[in-house]
């Protein structure tokens, strides 16, 4: 819709075949691979800044691979854990003002489209900062992909991720069978979305929403990291379920960062002379973000309330708590 953020995305469906019997050093060095390939897959062109997809997908790889780090922390050995989350989180900030201003980029359509035609011809010079913002992001990200810290941590990760497959990780659960440290993992992240998300009423902060979106996220990246340990109508079922909750919570977050980012680049385009167009324009531009946030707060209840349907919870209990939930 109008103020959306652009779909994304040439990622597809993430499936790794990990076998329930398989064990948790083992299956987690397999998703791992996968990820580490689709990082390289998607570093030419990310580089090359051929199209925003590109970034995007590596940046996804990065951000699975962060949250793998936490999801599977049992199976791995503590100084590989501290240290990669240390790294992947680095590279994870390195690429993100490129990609916030590609999303802004890509937005420009709709942001024009959401404004009447008078007031939408003043948002050129807008469009031109945030070209040139851009090129300046990137060329800082293309700094980072060609450092030495990039390069290890590329050749480390790949180092480790072998020694995980070849098993025997000093780690409580290395040995024990992958389903049962998913089944524990994923039980877990729905608790407490069910648990922090039925505290929120129209009174809560919004940065409670917030916190609930990243949960919402973590809670994805396990059910799509252990999607062949479920049957594939259920895998499916399962994420359909999140995914009306997780747009509400997305729409919501990306309305709040651009009304922030709105702000910022107001600042730094009203100080020219002759830009009170576009600051004008900017203005009606956050009001209409303001006015989808707000949108989003009032359907949260009823998206919140379809997710933790009585159903959907009996599933998560059949599949992951192996015991029927309490009537």
């Amino acid at each position: 819709g109008a103020l959306g953020r652009p779909a994304g995305g040439v990622s597809g469906k993430f499936d790794v075949s990990i076998r329930p019997d398989q064990r948790a050093d083992d299956a987690a060095g397999q998703i791992f691979q996968v990820l580490l390939e689709a990082i390289r897959t998607n570093e030419a062109g990310t580089r090359a800044d051929l199209d925003p997809e590109f970034l995007h997908d590596f940046r996804v790889a990065v951000r699975r691979t962060r949250a793998g780090l936490t999801l599977l922390r049992d199976a791995l050995p503590e100084d590989l854990l501290a240290h990669f989350k240390t790294e992947f989180g680095w590279l994870g900030t390195a690429t993100g003002p490129t990609r916030d201003l590609d999303v802004y980029l890509e937005t420009m359509p709709s942001y024009r489209a959401a404004l009447p035609p008078d007031v939408a011809s003043d948002l050129g010079p807008l469009e031109d900062h945030l070209r040139a913002e851009q090129a300046a992001a990137h060329a800082a990200l293309v700094e980072a992909l060609d450092s030495p810290r990039y390069a290890a941590l590329l050749s480390d990760w790949a180092a480790a991720l072998a020694r995980l497959r070849a098993g025997g990780a000093d780690a409580p659960s290395a040995a024990a069978p992958i389903a049962a440290l998913a089944a524990r993992r994923t039980w877990q992240r729905f608790k407490r979305i069910l648990d922090d998300g039925g505290r929120i009423d129209a009174e809560t902060e919004v940065e409670a929403l917030h916190a609930l979106r990243i949960e919402a996220k973590k809670l994805r990246y396990a059910l799509e990291f252990f999607r062949r340990l479920v049957p594939p109508a259920e895998a499916d079922a399962l994420i359909g379920s999140l995914k009306g909750l997780q747009d509400n919570l997305g729409t919501l977050n990306d309305a709040g960062v651009q009304q922030a980012a709105m702000r910022g680049f107001a600042a730094a385009i009203g100080r020219r002379p002759s830009r009170a167009g576009t600051v004008l324009a900017m203005g009606w531009l956050m009001a209409e973000l303001h006015a989808r946030e707000q949108a989003c707060r009032h359907d949260f209840a009823a998206r919140f309330a379809a997710f933790a349907a009585k159903d959907n919870r009996e599933r998560y209990a059949r599949l992951f708590k192996r015991a029927r939930v309490e009537r």
